[in-house]
C-alpha cells in the first residue's frame, strides 16, 4: 500500500533502508521476526521517509527476510538496489503519504507521542507569531519605517531566541514543507541578521533549504543530501553581485540573494584562486542557469561570517565618502548619477507621491532644474566602446553598466563619467545576449582593493536609485588591467537584478530633501558641500538595515569597521596593536582674524581608520578644499580647538594627549601644539603649495588635465 523501498549499502555488512513512513510498526514487527539482527529506526512517523538500519547483515539476507513478508522485484538503478513490493503499490503517490501524515497530526493520534504533540503545539504558536510579524512587516514596508523596524525586530527576537532555536532544531526534519514555507520569510530575516546563531540551529544550509521549498514531488531529506539545482525561473530572487579581492585568493564572488517580501539578503560565496581552481568548505553546490543561454555557473556554498562582509563593504563606503579622501574624480560620478535620478524625479507623475517623503527642497530642485541637471552629463556617452587608444591612456579603466527596465524611467538615459583613472558608464537595459561576454574576473577583483573604483561602485549602489520606486536594474562590469591588456576570460552568467521600493531609500531621500537648496545645487554643480552628509547614515541603513549600524559603527560619525573587533571595547592589548592614534573622528575649529575681515571657519574631519600622525598635517591643510577664494593659513589662526569624538567604551592616548569618550583638547596658540604635529602641519602646507603651483590650469568639471 505504499511506495517503493530504496535500499543501498552504507558499508558492509550493514544495510540501510529508506522507506516511506506511515503506520509501519506492524510491518517492522513482522520483518524483525525474520531477521537475526535488530532493526534501528531513525526519524519518526511524521516524516515522508524514515531510515531503517540493519546491522551485521548482508543485503541478500535482508532480501530473503523481506520476501517472507511480501513478494517483490529487485533492480539496480544508479548504483542502488531498489526493491518494489507489489503489496505496497496501492497508494504509492507521495501526496497520499502527505495526506496520511496531515490526517494523523490533525487527529492527534496517540502514536505521535506526547513529545511530538508538544512540539506541534509549540510550532503552531511559532508559526502564528511569525506570520503576524511578517504580515506587519509587509504592511509597513512601504509606508511606516518605524513600524517596519518594530515588526522586524519582533520577528528577529522570536526566531533568534534560544527557545525558538531549540524548537526549530527539533522540528526542522519533522514538519512538512508547507509549514517550513510559512516560516521562510522569518528564517530569511533571522539568517540575514544573525547567520551564525541560526546556522547552529539548522543541520544544513538555509539557502539550500529555501531552494528545496520550491521543488515539487521530491522528498526534503533526499534533496538536502544531494546537490540542489537552482530554478532558472527564480532568477529575480538574485539581487546583485559584489566582487572583491583578498590576499589569499584572486576572486571572491559574493552573491546576495534578495527576499522579495522583506528585501533582506542572504549570502553565498564563490572562491577561486588565480588558476581558476574553485575552493570551498563544502561539496554542496547551487547551480544557477541563465534562462536565455545554456551556460551554468556552479557556486559552492562556503561558510563566511556575515559581519566580515559588512565591514568590507562599509569600509569601501566610508573610505570613499570621508572628507580627507575627497577627490573630484570620485565625487563627480556620484554627483552626476544623482543628477540623473533627480531628472527622473522632476516628472510630476513620479514625484508627487514623494513630496512628503523627500521634502520640498529636493522636489524644488528637481522640478526647476531637471533639464539643467541632465545637461551636467557628458554628451560623449552614446555608443562608447573600449578601444586600445582610450584604454592605454589610463592606468585602470573600469566600466560599470546599469540596465534599467522600461518601466523605470520614461526615457532611457546614458551617462559616462571619465577621468584619468576610472570610467563609469550607465546605460539602458542591454540585450540578453550581451550579458555574458565582457567580464574580466581578475580585474574585477581589484574593485574592492582600495582603488578609486570601489568608491565609484558603492556610490552607484547608493545613489543611482534615488526616488526610483519598484525598478529592476542589473549591472555588468568590464575592466582592463593597468597595461591595457584587454579582457580576460569572461565569467558567464554574472549579472543581477534588484527590486527596490521607495522605503528602501527613504533615509537617503529624506536627507537630501533636508539639505538647503543652495547646498544641494552647489553639490550637484561641483561643490564639496553636502557630500559627507549624503553618504553616512543613510547609506549604512540602505545597505545593511538599521539593526546593523550599532554593530558596524561605534558612533554614527565614526567608522572603525576595518578592524576585526570581537567587542566594542578596546582592551589594552588590542589598543597597543593598533596604529598610532584614536579610531574615531575629531572636529577642527579654526578661528582666524584678517586685516580686512573676520572669518570663523568650522570643518569636520572624520577619520575612517585610525588617526596616524603622518596624515595630520595634510588633513589640516585640506580643510579649505572647495573654497578656492579662501586660503586657510594655519599660521595666522588665532586659536585651534580639536575635539575628539570616539565611540562608547573606546579609550587610549594619541599624539595630542589622553583621549576618552567625548574628551576635548583645546589649543589656543599654534605654539601649544606638540612639536611633531606642528612639523606635520608645516609639511602639509608646503605640499599643498607645491601642488597648487604645479597645477598650471584649472580643473574642468572635476576632471584634472592629462599628464604632460
Amino acid at each position: 500500500m505504499f511506495a517503493s523501498v530504496l535500499c543501498w549499502l552504507v558499508g558492509a555488512p550493514g544495510v540501510t533502508l529508506s522507506i516511506p513512513a506511515a503506520s509501519l510498526r506492524d510491518t517492522f514487527a513482522e520483518i524483525s521476526k525474520q531477521l537475526p539482527s535488530p532493526i534501528y529506526v531513525e526519524g519518526n512517523l511524521a516524516d515522508e521517509v524514515i531510515c531503517v538500519h540493519v546491522k551485521d547483515m548482508p543485503a541478500f539476507k535482508l532480501q530473503e527476510a523481506l520476501s517472507k513478508v511480501s513478494t517483490g522485484e529487485w533492480a539496480d538503478r544508479g548504483g542502488k538496489r531498489i526493491l518494489t513490493l507489489p503489496a505496497w503499490k496501492e497508494n504509492q503517490q507521495f501526496k497520499d503519504v502527505l495526506e496520511d501524515r496531515k490526517l494523523a497530526i490533525a487527529e492527534g493520534k496517540a502514536k505521535l507521542g506526547e513529545p511530538e504533540r508538544t512540539t506541534r503545539a509549540q510550532l503552531s504558536a511559532l508559526i502564528a507569531q511569525s506570520e503576524s510579524a511578517v504580515s506587519d512587516m509587509r504592511t509597513a514596508a512601504t509606508s511606516n519605517w518605524d513600524e517596519y523596524e518594530k515588526a522586524r525586530q519582533r520577528l528577529f527576537n522570536l526566531l533568534n531566541g534560544a527557545p525558538a532555536s531549540q524548537l526549530l532544531a527539533r522540528i526542522i526534519q519533522r514538519v512538512n514543507s508547507d509549514d517550513l514555507a510559512t516560516l521562510e520569510p522569518g528564517i530569511r530575516t533571522c539568517y540575514s541578521t544573525s547567520p551564525n546563531r541560526v546556522q547552529k540551529a539548522f543541520p544544513f544550509k538555509i539557502a539550500e533549504l529555501l531552494a528545496t521549498f520550491r521543488k515539487e514531488q521530491t522528498f526534503l531529506k533526499q534533496q538536502i543530501r544531494q546537490p540542489t539545482k537552482f530554478n532558472p525561473e527564480l532568477a529575480d530572487d538574485w539581487r546583485y553581485l559584489v566582487f572583491e579581492a583578498s590576499p589569499d585568493c584572486s576572486e571572491l564572488l559574493l552573491i546576495v540573494q534578495n527576499d522579495r517580501t522583506t528585501n533582506l539578503p542572504t549570502f553565498l560565496l564563490h572562491v577561486a584562486d588565480s588558476e581558476g581552481i574553485v575552493h570551498a568548505t563544502t561539496s554542496q553546490k547551487l547551480t544557477r542557469s541563465n534562462p536565455k543561454t545554456t551556460a551554468e555557473v556552479s557556486l559552492p556554498v562556503v561558510d563566511i561570517p556575515f559581519s566580515d562582509h559588512q565591514r568590507r563593504l562599509g569600509y569601501a563606503l566610508t573610505s570613499m565618502l570621508s572628507p580627507q579622501r575627497y577627490d573630484p574624480k570620485i565625487q563627480r560620478p556620484i554627483r552626476e548619477v544623482i543628477a540623473s535620478s533627480l531628472s527622473w524625479l522632476s516628472q510630476p507623475e513620479k514625484n508627487e507621491p514623494l513630496v512628503d517623503l523627500v521634502g520640498p527642497s529636493l522636489i524644488s530642485v528637481a522640478k526647476q532644474s531637471g533639464k539643467d541637471l541632465v545637461a551636467l552629463l557628458p554628451d560623449r556617452a552614446l555608443n562608447w566602446r573600449p578601444t586600445d587608444e582610450n584604454v592605454q591612456s589610463s592606468e585602470l579603466t573600469t566600466r560599470i553598466v546599469g540596465r534599467n527596465a522600461p518601466n523605470s524611467f520614461t526615457k532611457p538615459w546614458d551617462a559616462v563619467i571619465e577621468n584619468s583613472t576610472d570610467l563609469l558608464t550607465i546605460r539602458p537595459r542591454l540585450p540578453w545576449e550581451w550579458r555574458d561576454e565582457r567580464i574580466d574576473r581578475r580585474a574585477l577583483g581589484r574593485l574592492f582593493r582600495g582603488t578609486l573604483s570601489q568608491g565609484v561602485l558603492t556610490a552607484l549602489e547608493s545613489a543611482i536609485y534615488l526616488g526610483n520606486s519598484g525598478s529592476s536594474t542589473a549591472y555588468e562590469f568590464w575592466s582592463y588591467d593597468r597595461n591595457g591588456a584587454g579582457f580576460a576570460e569572461p565569467m558567464q552568467g554574472s549579472y543581477a537584478s534588484r527590486d527596490l521600493s521607495v522605503w528602501y531609500h527613504r533615509d537617503t531621500l529624506k536627507l537630501l530633501g533636508s539639505m538647503p537648496e543652495h547646498q544641494l545645487r552647489s553639490f550637484l554643480n561641483g561643490g564639496e558641500v553636502g557630500l559627507p552628509q549624503l553618504g553616512r547614515q543613510n547609506v549604512e541603513r540602505c545597505l545593511f538595515g538599521r539593526d546593523h549600524i550599532d554593530n558596524l559603527f561605534a558612533d554614527k560619525s565614526v567608522s572603525w569597521i576595518d578592524r576585526k573587533l570581537e567587542d566594542r571595547r578596546l582592551s589594552d592589548e588590542v589598543w597597543e596593536k593598533l596604529p598610532n592614534g584614536v579610531p574615531g573622528s575629531f572636529k577642527l575649529v579654526c578661528r582666524r582674524a584678517d586685516e580686512d575681515f573676520i572669518l570663523v571657519e568650522e570643518a569636520d574631519v572624520k577619520l575612517v581608520t585610525n588617526y596616524e600622525p603622518e596624515e595630520f598635517g595634510q588633513l589640516l591643510a585640506n580643510t579649505d578644499r572647495g573654497h578656492p577664494d579662501l586660503t586657510l593659513q594655519l599660521g595666522k589662526a588665532t586659536s585651534y580647538e580639536i575635539t575628539f569624538s570616539i565611540g562608547p567604551g573606546l579609550y587610549g592616548t594619541s599624539e595630542l594627549g589622553e583621549v576618552t569618550p567625548g574628551s576635548r583638547k583645546s589649543f589656543k596658540e599654534v605654539d601649544e601644539l606638540p612639536e611633531r604635529v606642528r612639523q606635520q602641519i608645516a609639511r602639509g602646507l608646503q605640499d599643498e603649495k607645491r601642488r597648487l603651483a604645479a597645477r598650471k590650469e584649472p580643473i574642468n568639471n572635476g576632471v584634472p588635465p592629462p599628464a604632460r
